[in-house]
């Protein structure tokens, strides 16, 4: 799987440095932040996203493994995180598969967003977790919503800030 980054632009002044990671909509994320910096010079943002990543399969892209080596030598002002389109699958624990949607998946997929969140807090960055944006199928969008959910509950029990957008569409 293939890993798209952009480099920062040379650091000018006091711009912040942020850092966007994600799937496929976290690369739309990165690259639409970076347009808008770009035009107002407040922010410098790197972005980092594999299209077909999530939190339920690392053996894909294992973002816990990927982050230590993505924000070591960097000094980011802030993370922010899009992940979750591709979640909608099988999760292993150990040696353990657990169906979508089942209490074990939901517990799985709960210790595996907090082993990013820990990576995230011990890096001592600003952390900013985007939801899933609402999803015109509805069987998905019923499977986002608890995608969503167990983000939303990990991501603040951590007192990070979840940005909820699913009103806004």
């Amino acid at each position: 799987s293939a890993v798209t980054e952009t480099a920062p632009a040379e650091q000018q002044g006091d711009e912040r440095q942020i850092l966007v990671i994600g799937d496929v909509l976290g690369g739309g994320l990165g690259a639409g932040m970076t347009r808008l910096t770009d035009v107002s010079g407040q922010a410098d943002v790197t972005w980092r996203h594999v299209e077909e990543s999530g939190i339920a399969r690392p053996e894909v892209y294992d973002w816990a493994a990927s982050l230590p080596k993505i924000l070591e030598g960097s000094s980011y002002d802030a993370v922010v995180v899009l992940l979750g389109t591709n979640d909608r699958q099988m999760i292993k624990d150990g040696n353990l598969r657990h169906a979508f949607g089942t209490p074990e998946w939901a517990a799985a997929y709960a210790k595996q967003t907090d082993g990013i969140l820990d990576i995230l807090a011990k890096s001592g960055v600003v952390v900013y977790w985007v939801s899933l944006p609402p999803m015109a199928e509805p069987e998905f969008e019923a499977a986002m919503q608890q995608v969503t959910a167990i983000q939303r509950e990990r991501v603040t029990a951590r007192g990070f800030s979840f940005v909820d957008i699913r009103k806004a569409f």
